[in-house]
């Protein structure tokens, strides 16, 4: 048994949890399987048989059900019977599951890699396979699809969740215009859009405006990124003009510099744009940086609110290793950066305190880090940037969270290796610079004085979206970035209203709201970014009160929000010219060629740029799909 590949994963359900498996041969052998588990540290063994498993797309689901949710399952195991057996005594584990020698030393390998920031992400496929003590049974033990191998029961985020997790009053009054930006093949489903906004019970959606580049179909190789976009930003907003602008990313300029002079070219563009795109900073050289700094400055002057999605993978915009690396738009001072929160019943701290645990589990549900390690398919992404000063809108709340960080010397803490850490060995820790130090960047002296992401949070899990009439639940920044771009839609509805312009810029109103009304954010205070989508990391950002690099402010709150309002004559943007970038670049001492004239970088790095786009925010979507509601339905 011992070269036998795995048969069954687990993904998280309302209300339970999947087990998973391919094909038809994975049901031979077996008459019945007998699978053990734990949930709030109690034993629980259930009996499926054959005729349990339901056929989903490629693969083949039974339904564990009548779970708790938000609250972990783990050590799940199934036995294999060929025959009648006697069930265990409740409270006993049924399936008593010793791995094999071999699979022993695999699990612990792959836990010691995950530690070090080098777990192979096909480790969790490998062979599983024990012998059942108590029956002597052939068993198996049964993995999630995250680092953490547990699985997370948990529900839909439904409209009615987000209008209460963001104190938004439903209403269909006037909203601004709004747009989502699209690149690569990303496509959408006019119908797609219409039937989710019944089954919401939405009035019918309005056509969407395109303008530029739209894919030809919309599927799961495409990602379903533009109609989670599309599809989140319309539901929170339906009453808004919406376009899909799309650009196409084969194009010198660098796919976002492309996006940035088009809107800039429109005569009349959408207010506000949602971005779930990006790429990682290091790769640009400081002209390109300083090029798009301008075309988001000219945006923001013009009164048009750029909001970007942080990233997907913890202290990473990009890729799923555990680098420290910031992406080249999400840093911008001229944007607004969203990260990711998910909904806990261990929100506040002392729900994990060992003392409390003796009264019993926290019940009372809020928002924590949108986290891989907490049963999500993501982990929301927070950094400094590599190129660009900290503006002065972040100067206090930031240095606030520098000086009272429980991590020092600086804040990044060692998180999942509890072994001794030194000071030097966290001082040591280098970020990827290559236009500026081929042997990289420290960390610790770009947060003292770097433009840090995220700035507020929304939530990102769990959202239902429709791709060609199946449903897929999304995880992601993909997911936060648009329910904001929403809610500033809605805020501009009402700024028009008031007969005052439309908000432009956030960052310097929110910040210094934060400041004079901390109540206008939900303070997200658990969590950290040590974690990618597959693996485990020694180091991350941890949550804090106030601002910090795991959710920034927090969640904004859309009712006290819309009472703090600014007016013409109160407001300011107190962001840095892009010229200061040159400034702090020349400090870092720059090569005389890398300021070259802009057109001639773009020629030379243009192709290297396209090819290397990355979508970076790629929602994770359940990997099981099913049908949703046919037209016959509505």
């Amino acid at each position: 048994n011992r070269s036998r590949k795995k048969l069954f994963h687990a993904v998280a359900r309302s209300g339970g949890f999947g087990l998973l498996t391919r094909g038809n041969r994975s049901l031979r052998g077996w008459e019945s399987l007998e699978i053990t588990f734990r949930q709030d540290n109690l034993v629980q063994n259930r009996l499926l048989k054959h005729e349990d498993f339901v056929l989903q797309g490629r693969l083949h689901m039974a339904a564990v059900n009548s779970l708790k949710n938000l609250r972990h399952v783990s050590d799940i195991f199934v036995c294999f019977n060929n025959g009648s057996f006697a069930l265990a005594p409740p409270g006993q584990p049924g399936c008593d599951c010793e791995m094999n020698e071999d699979n022993q030393d695999n699990e612990t390998e792959t836990t010691e890699r995950s530690e070090t920031s080098e777990r192979s992400e096909g480790m969790a496929w490998g062979t599983a396979w024990g012998w059942d003590n108590r029956l002597g049974r052939d068993c198996e033990k049964v993995w999630g699809f995250g680092p953490s191998n547990d699985v997370l029961p948990r529900g839909a985020q439904s409209l009615d969740a987000l209008y209460r997790d963001l104190q938004v009053t439903p209403g269909s009054h006037e909203m601004a215009t709004q747009a989502v930006a699209q690149f690569n093949d990303e496509a959408f489903m006019q119908e797609d859009v219409e039937h989710l906004h019944r089954a919401y019970g939405l009035p019918i959606a309005k056509t969407v405006h395109v303008h530029g580049v739209r894919g030809t179909k919309d599927n799961s190789n495409t990602g379903g990124e533009g109609s989670l976009d599309l599809q989140t930003i319309t539901a929170l907003a339906p009453s808004a003009p919406t376009t899909w602008w799309g650009v196409d990313p084969w194009v010198i300029d660098g796919f976002m510099l492309a996006y940035t002079v088009d809107v800039n070219n429109h005569t009349s563009p959408p207010l506000v744009h949602s971005i779930s795109w990006g790429d990682a900073e290091p790769l640009y050289p400081a002209a390109f940086v300083q090029r798009l700094d301008y075309e988001l400055m000219k945006l923001a002057l013009r009164g048009i609110t750029m909001i970007v999605a942080s990233g997907d993978n913890g202290n990473s915009a990009v890729g799923s290793y555990c680098d420290f690396v910031s992406d080249v738009v999400g840093t911008s001072e001229w944007v607004t950066s969203v990260g990711a929160t998910m909904p806990s019943l261990d929100s506040k701290p002392y729900c994990s305190a060992a003392a409390f645990r003796q009264l019993g589990d926290c019940e009372e549900l809020g928002q924590v880090t949108c986290s891989s390690q907490n049963g999500a398919l993501i982990t929301s992404s927070g950094y400094f940037s590599v190129y660009r000063p900290r503006p002065k809108y972040q100067d206090l709340a930031v240095n606030t969270f520098l000086q009272t960080s429980s991590c020092k010397p600086f804040p990044v803490c060692p998180v999942h290796n509890h072994s001794y850490v030194s000071h030097r060995e966290l001082e040591e820790i280098k970020v990827p610079c290559q236009h500026i130090a081929k042997t990289g960047c420290s960390l610790s002296n770009l947060v003292q004085d770097s433009r840090a992401a995220p700035d507020v949070a929304l939530p990102g899990q769990s959202y239902p979206v429709l791709v060609n009439k199946s449903v897929f639940g999304f995880d992601g920044t993909s997911a936060s970035a648009p329910a904001l771009a929403a809610l500033i839609s809605r805020l501009n509805g009402l700024q028009a209203q008031r007969g005052q312009p439309p908000l432009g810029l956030l960052n310097p109103w929110f910040y210094q709201v934060h400041r004079d009304h901390p109540q206008a954010f939900l303070d997200v205070v658990v969590g950290d970014t040590a974690s990618t989508e597959t693996r485990l990391c020694r180091f991350g950002f941890r949550a804090a009160p106030g601002w910090d690099p795991a959710t920034g402010l927090g969640v904004p709150r859309f009712s006290v929000l819309r009472e703090l309002l600014p007016s013409m004559n109160r407001m300011n943007c107190s962001a840095s010219p892009p010229s200061t970038l040159l400034e702090r670049t020349d400090s870092w001492h720059f090569l005389p060629w890398q300021f070259l004239p802009i057109a001639a970088v773009l020629v030379a790095c243009g192709g290297a740029w396209a090819a290397a786009i990355a979508k970076r925010h790629n929602p994770r979507w359940d990997t099981l799909k099913r049908p949703f509601l046919i037209d016959g339905d509505f």
